[in-house]
């Protein structure tokens, strides 16, 4: 991959992390700053570090190769470990329980891996659609009320 397609993959893959951070902070931006795992900071680098191991990765032989796929693998795990924690903490201290926040982190990574390794048309029509997703919490819940078992 050329220097221009490099950066305009890295560029799509810090897109992703800025758009599912957008959304993030928006939902949670009426907590104190510091008081939650992550926002639109912590997104942003998040799609930059995912697409930081895919292109490692890819000078490795690729995802599908040995040390590719080991370097892919462990960063992703690494990444998802610590997440969790901060999710579960956060949890704690809310007193609440909820995956989102971990899930839409660990999706951002690997969209901005796929980015650099994949596609990044597709992985930012991905990050689009669970943009929206996140954003349509309040009415999909709503919706889920209004159904009865007979529906």
């Amino acid at each position: 991959m050329d220097t221009v397609a490099l950066f305009s993959h890295f560029a799509v893959a810090l897109g992703i992390g800025l758009l599912i951070g957008l959304e993030r902070g928006w939902t949670k931006r009426a907590e104190r700053a510091g008081g939650r795992a992550a926002g639109i900071r912590t997104f942003s680098i998040t799609g930059l570090l995912g697409g930081l191991a895919g292109a490692t990765a890819q000078i490795l032989g690729g995802a599908a190769n040995a040390a590719g796929g080991l370097v892919l693998g462990l960063a992703f795990v690494g990444y998802a470990v610590a997440i969790t924690l901060f999710c579960i903490e956060e949890n704690r201290a809310d007193k609440t329980f909820s995956a989102t926040t971990a899930i839409a982190g660990m999706l951002t990574f690997a969209l901005g891996a796929f980015a650099l390794i994949g596609s990044p048309t597709i992985a930012g029509a991905i990050a689009v659609t669970a943009a929206g997703l996140l954003a349509l919490r309040r009415p999909m819940h709503g919706w889920l009320r209004k159904i009865n078992e007979n529906e």
